[in-house]
């Protein structure tokens, strides 16, 4: 399989907000194992909730899609997804590629609309569905053609993360100038279907998956997402603590260990080079992970020195 390279018209640059539509109220679907997700819609044919939903987005499977839900073309319809500082691109399957006769039946995206976003939330704001961002747009729109393929293809971004963390700063200090404590802060992409390749059969809009590059010495051990390992992690083999609990955060990524129910240790988590360093707080220690094998809902952290410690994924 090849990669495609595609092109945006210029570098998303961040900016301060001058429209409503810079500022709203988000709420993002959780699971364990992907990235936040949301979608203006998904279609629902009354057999599964999941059949056609935006966490088929990162499944890692070709044969499921994301596929918009209103009637017509699905023009105007919006994915939005968090993603870790410092990926320098988007990878796209379009449409529904699980077969040939499908992807041609459905509609496929020809135009992306993405503009970059950060949001930050408090305890308590949550929906039936997951957390619920006060967010904010860091960059101008911009439009990338899509190819009418099958293939995965790359769409650089172009970002710069240093002044997009200036911004996310500001409007995290004026929330809580307001009154509002933030707990967590993510970056989140926002793609919007601007123009479309017809289907022949069906006028449903699909979009098989989507993952990112990194920058240079920012990536995971072997491809790895910051989502992969998110979240508690139960220890089956290896390890002195009972679950370890990793938090994604845009200005600090933090980690908590627990024996009996008390605290353990606690520390900072980062991808660098392909390994997963964990400083552990107050002891002048450092973990490195340079394997992480991920098998269902088991998850295999091997060291540098070759230990291993097997976890569980959490509900």
């Amino acid at each position: 399989m090849f990669t495609v390279m595609l092109f945006l018209t210029g570098p998303l640059a961040a900016q301060a907000p001058d429209s409503d539509d810079d500022t709203r109220t988000m709420a993002f679907f959780s699971a364990p194992g992907i990235p936040l997700v949301g979608a203006s819609s998904h279609l629902y044919d009354g057999s599964s909730w999941k059949k056609y939903h935006e966490s088929n987005l990162f499944d890692r499977s070709e044969k499921t899609a994301w596929v918009e839900g209103i009637y017509g073309t699905g023009l105007g319809e919006k994915v939005r997804f968090a993603v870790p500082a410092h990926i320098e691109s988007l990878e796209l399957i379009n449409g529904y590629a699980a077969s040939e006769k499908l992807f041609i039946a459905n509609g496929r995206v020809r135009t992306l609309r993405i503009s970059l976003h950060a949001g930050c939330t408090t305890e308590g704001m949550v929906s039936e569905i997951g957390p619920v961002f006060e967010s904010i747009r860091l960059t101008d729109y911009r439009d990338v053609s899509i190819r009418d393929t099958m293939e995965k293809q790359t769409v650089p971004l172009y970002i710069d993360w240093n002044e997009a963390a200036d911004k996310v700063a500001e409007f995290r200090e004026t929330l809580e100038a307001g009154g509002m404590p933030v707990h967590n802060t993510i970056f989140y992409i926002e793609a919007e279907i601007a123009s479309i390749y017809p289907g022949e059969k069906w006028m449903d809009t699909c979009i098989a998956e989507i993952d990112w590059t990194y920058e240079a010495g920012y990536q995971g051990p072997e491809g790895i997402r910051h989502a992969d390992i998110v979240g508690p992690l139960y220890v089956e083999t290896g390890a002195e603590w009972d679950v370890i609990i990793l938090l994604d955060d845009v200005f600090a990524n933090r980690y908590e260990s627990y024996k009996d129910e008390e605290l353990y240790d606690s520390g900072s988590w980062t991808f660098m080079n392909g390994t997963l360093i964990m400083e552990i707080d107050g002891r002048g220690m450092t973990l490195q992970y340079d394997r992480i094998i991920i098998d269902g809902c088991s998850i295999l952290f091997v060291d540098d020195e070759g230990n291993e410690i097997r976890y569980r994924r959490g509900a």
